[in-house]
């Protein structure tokens, strides 16, 4: 942990405060769901938009996107209590929608008989957080 802590503080200023944020927002989501009634934790998703179309996003959004993406992805992996797909998919959602940058939170499942669940972030169809294993799921809902 201490190799990566010095790691990060090698990064350039904007990177640094973007891994700083994604660790805050990951924390955040994490204790959210820990203690927001369950009958609160779907307004933590946003508005249902499964139906509506992606809004577009200009070049510079797209490459903020996946910085996001790649700052709350490594978060996750360091952070002690390894925090799930749906913890970091609300995590980048929220630094996303503070940057203005349009996406969609989506929650899918492998099959009914597995009951396996997973939770991952798009941004103009792109998956930007949980893109692993992604062709296994099914989507359910998606959220803006």
């Amino acid at each position: 942990m201490l190799g990566a802590g010095v790691r990060v503080l090698r990064l350039p200023a904007p990177d640094r405060r973007r891994v700083f944020e994604a660790v805050v927002q990951v924390t955040r989501s994490s204790l959210e769901l820990r203690l927001v009634p369950a009958t609160r934790t779907v307004a933590l998703l946003g508005s249902v938009g499964s139906d509506d179309p992606e809004e577009s996003v200009d070049q510079a959004q797209l490459r903020e996107a996946a910085l996001v993406g790649r700052a709350v992805a490594a978060a996750g992996r360091r952070l002690p209590w390894h925090p799930t797909c749906l913890r970091q998919a609300l995590a980048a959602q929220r630094m996303l929608r503070r940057r203005g940058v349009a996406s969609r939170l989506h929650l899918g499942v492998t099959s009914a008989a597995v009951a396996e669940a997973h939770a991952w972030v798009t941004v103009q169809g792109e998956p930007i957080v949980g893109r692993a294993g992604l062709d296994r799921f099914v989507p359910l809902a998606a959220f803006k």
